[in-house]
C-alpha cells in the first residue's frame, strides 16, 4: 500500500444514507502506485463511510496497464485509512462502466445483502463520469446515487477537463445507443 500521513476526517454528514458504498476504480500506475483518481476517490468514499452513509464499501475495477486490480488496491488504501476488511467486498474484474455494474449486481446477488430492488448504493467516482455511471448502474437495477468531490477540490487543469468531457460525451451518446438498443431487442 502506499504510504501517506494524511488523515480523512468527516466533514458532514453524507446527505443521504445505503446500504453500500460502491466506489469505481481508476488506473493503477507502475509498481501500484494509485493514480490521482483512484485515491481521490477511496478517500472519498472512506470520508462517507466514515460519517455513516453505508456500512460497507465495494469497491470495483479490475487490472488495466499495471498490476495489482484496482480493486484491490482500493481495498489496501481503504484498510490503511482505517476500515476493516469485512466493511469491504471486492470486485476486482470489471474493466469498463458498464462490465463493472453488472459484476457489481452478481456479487450483490451472491453476498445476499438483502432484497436487490430495495437495495441502496451511493456510486463513488469523479464529477466527469458521474451521469454515465448512475445511468448504468440504475440501468442494470439498481437504487443509486451519486456523491463525487466538486471539480474544484479534483485539482483539474483546464485541457484535462476539456478531454474528460469530450470522453464522456461520447461514451454517454454510446452508452445511450446500447441500452436502446438492448431494450428494444428485449421488449421485442
Amino acid at each position: 500500500m502506499p504510504e501517506t500521513t494524511e488523515v480523512i476526517t468527516p466533514k458532514s454528514k453524507a446527505h443521504f444514507t445505503a446500504d453500500i458504498i460502491i466506489v469505481l476504480g481508476a488506473a493503477v500506475k507502475p509498481n501500484g502506485i494509485p493514480s490521482n483518481a483512484l485515491l481521490r476517490r477511496v478517500q472519498h468514499a472512506v470520508t462517507l463511510w466514515k460519517a455513516g452513509a453505508a456500512p460497507r464499501l465495494l469497491m470495483t475495477g479490475g487490472i488495466g496497464q499495471f498490476p495489482p486490480s484496482e480493486a484491490e488496491l482500493m481495498q489496501s488504501i481503504a484498510v490503511g485509512f482505517g476500515v476493516p476488511e469485512e466493511a469491504i467486498l471486492l470486485e476486482p474484474q470489471g474493466v469498463s462502466t458498464l462490465d463493472s455494474a453488472q459484476k457489481c449486481l452478481q456479487l450483490l446477488k451472491n453476498a445476499n445483502i438483502g432484497s436487490l430492488s430495495q437495495l441502496k448504493a451511493i456510486i463513488v467516482t469523479d464529477n466527469w463520469h458521474m451521469v454515465r455511471s448512475l445511468m448504468t448502474f440504475r440501468h442494470v437495477g439498481l437504487l443509486a446515487q451519486g456523491d463525487s468531490l466538486s471539480y474544484q477540490e479534483q485539482k483539474l487543469t483546464l485541457m484535462r477537463f476539456l478531454s474528460y468531457l469530450i470522453r464522456e460525451t461520447l461514451a454517454l451518446i454510446w452508452y445511450r445507443i446500447l441500452f436502446m438498443t438492448r431494450f428494444k431487442k428485449q421488449a421485442g
